[in-house]
């Protein structure tokens, strides 16, 4: 009778625990970028022209490569990009009137010797179910874009796109995993990604887009 009684104990906690277990195997969110390191800051001539760097810090991967170009305006305006300005949490785009711009932010990349060189990050993402794009605020339409690569189909990216209306203060702009498409092959399999990237370019007519991100991140 005692051993009955301490198999039906055993299993009750076994029974209480399971979910415990399973709420605690998975964390609530999982930071891509905070852009509390990695400080960063450029300023593009009216000519236009592309320019590449790396950061490190504590972004996903230990890295961060940025492209950022323009294409020349008939005003002479300048683009700029700044991140972590004065020790913000904040990716800052400001571009000038008629300046058409674009953004690209990887995760999973790196330089050497001028060379983009992979360096995957083979993060396995089952726990979430989408990526949350965190704005402080936007002023004209932009168009962003997240893509990814999964182990499954390493020779192509999986993107989705969405235009983002103006905001005058902080909102997010959520992209489920079930919207990313790869150009062939099958869809990405997000136990294994190695690699991360947005990118963001003119949804105006007149360019001129100001906008402020303040956290990427993968959410359930």
């Amino acid at each position: 009778m005692r051993i009955h009684i301490v198999t039906i104990l055993l299993v009750m906690i076994i029974v209480v625990a399971l979910p415990q277990v399973a709420r605690g195997a998975c964390p609530s969110s999982l930071v891509v970028d905070d852009f509390a390191s990695g400080q960063y800051g450029v300023t593009l001539t009216p000519d236009g022209h592309l320019v590449m760097a790396v950061r490190r810090g504590s972004m996903i991967g230990g890295r961060r490569l940025t492209m950022f170009s323009s294409v020349p305006n008939p005003f002479n305006q300048r683009a700029i990009l700044d991140i972590a300005p004065d020790d913000s949490s904040v990716l800052v785009v400001d571009t000038g009137i008629h300046v058409s711009h674009r953004l690209e932010v990887y995760y999973g990349f790196d330089l050497k010797k001028g060379q983009v060189v992979p360096t995957p990050l083979n993060l396995d993402l089952r726990c979430f179910s989408k990526f949350r794009v965190h704005f402080n605020s936007n002023d004209l339409m932009v168009n962003v874009t997240m893509q990814v690569t999964a182990g499954n189909n390493p020779t192509n990216r999986a993107s989705h796109s969405v235009n983002v209306p103006a905001h005058e203060s902080e909102f997010v702009v959520d992209v489920p995993f079930s919207d990313f498409v790869p150009n062939a092959g099958p869809l990405p399999d997000f136990i294994d990604i190695d690699l991360i990237d947005i990118v963001s370019q003119t949804g105006s007519a007149i360019g001129a887009n100001d906008y402020a991100i303040t956290l990427i991140e993968a959410a359930p």
